[in-house]
């Protein structure tokens, strides 16, 4: 099957649902790629990654949509943040602000974010997805760009965006080079009951300070351990 737009996002993740919500006014017709379902789009599950976004952050999303769509109970004030290398004696704070804000930003649920997304991205109508299909292979021409899927079907489009992971295959087949290092940094939140979230950012070493604490009834009363940054 033969699909053609003028828009083709290749990952529906934050990034790319994010794009399409902000490329939607324009009236182009935009098709998402995602090789998950549509369900689990719809409704992402739980993935353990707590997202640190700041106050220009916020505006943004409240721009396309996205902020609406956020449970209250589902976001946390973030007050301070502490950089502790190892067993170094050294910290990096970022304390209370004092420009009146009262936080540095807000913690948030990474699939809570997802489906906020998903939700702004598909109230448009000429936003479309096509879920469950991996992309093979994406060739550009002289005026439209054409993409394989895992089933056969083709996609041409006049503009490609990927959005599929900071690992994008997409780049790479289309020969854009990037950089990556790995910098061994793991992120210990908290969610102290009835206070405000706390989190900082510690050197590979903390796992040898951090002791497992006892099972929780939820996950939000635990500390979590996670290599994304805030």
């Amino acid at each position: 099957m033969q699909h053609t737009c003028d828009i083709v996002v290749i990952g529906a993740g934050p990034a790319g649902l994010s794009f399409a919500a902000a490329a939607a006014p324009s009236g182009l017709n935009i098709l998402l790629i995602e090789q998950s379902s549509q369900e689990t789009l719809a409704n992402p599950p739980y993935d353990g990654r707590e997202i640190a976004l700041t106050h220009p952050s916020r505006g943004i999303m409240e721009k396309l949509g996205l902020w609406q769509h956020i449970p209250a109970e589902g976001i946390y004030p973030l007050k301070a943040a502490k950089v502790i290398n190892g067993s170094s004696p050294y910290t990096l704070n970022f304390p209370p602000p004092t420009d009146g804000k009262g936080q540095l930003g807000f913690l948030i649920s990474n699939h809570d974010i997802r489906r906020a997304a998903y939700q702004a991205a598909s109230q448009h109508e000429n936003v479309h997805f096509l879920t469950g299909h991996k992309v093979q292979e994406a060739v550009n021409g002289e005026e439209s760009v054409s993409i394989l899927l895992d089933n056969g079907d083709t996609v041409s489009a006049r503009l490609l965006i990927a959005a599929d992971s900071r690992f994008s295959q997409t780049r790479r087949q289309a020969g854009i080079s990037a950089d990556q290092r790995k910098h061994c940094l793991r992120m210990l939140q908290l969610w102290p009951h009835h206070r405000p979230a706390a989190a900082w950012r510690t050197h590979d070493q903390l796992r040898h300070h951090h002791r497992q604490p006892p099972p929780a009834r939820n996950h939000r009363a635990q500390p979590r351990s996670t290599g994304r940054r805030p």
